[in-house]
């Protein structure tokens, strides 16, 4: 059911609006043998000047103005997701579709991933919790946060929340 392996990319984007092409913000943290060996966030200019997210997330127009494009991002973003193979989120169908619908929207190519799901793991393995968002789920483990809706923060946290569960 669950991919068990310490070897990843945990993922995390952050949306301008519901518009799932609209990031505009990743973190992404590479994890080796259970090891963190490195972490890497920008924020993204998206295609839109609507951000209705901003409430949750606390990134508006103004903050990502000289921000590079998804498109931009992706040159950096696409060789560690190939290299790695396996993607961890929170939540990874969200980011998944987030992901599907930015190649879709922007003309991409995918490498082939597979997916791990955090929210997944802690519902089969944490079934005794009243809920399974992040903050939930890093509270029980001891986890710290840092802040919610920070692409890296969320990034990290979910690499540990795997790794004290697989």
């Amino acid at each position: 059911m669950f991919p068990l392996r310490k070897t990843f990319v945990a993922l995390d984007f952050e949306t301008a609006n519901s518009g799932r092409h609209t990031v505009c913000a990743v973190g992404a943290v590479a994890v080796e043998r259970g090891k963190i060996v490195q972490e890497w966030d920008t924020l993204v200019r998206p295609p839109t000047e609507d951000f209705s997210h901003s409430d949750i997330h606390g990134i508006t127009a103004e903050k990502v103005l000289y921000a590079p494009t998804f498109s931009e991002v992706w040159r950096t973003l696409r060789p560690l997701l190939r290299e790695y193979g396996l993607v961890i989120a929170h939540n990874a169908a969200f980011e998944k579709s987030v992901l599907e619908t930015c190649r879709s929207y922007f003309n991409l190519r995918l490498p082939d991933l597979e997916w791990g799901c955090t929210l997944r793991l802690a519902r089969a393995k944490l079934p005794y919790l009243t809920g399974h968002r992040l903050p939930t789920v890093c509270k029980h483990l001891r986890i710290p946060l840092g802040r919610h809706h920070d692409a890296l923060s969320d990034a990290r946290a979910c690499a540990q929340v795997w790794l004290a569960l697989v």
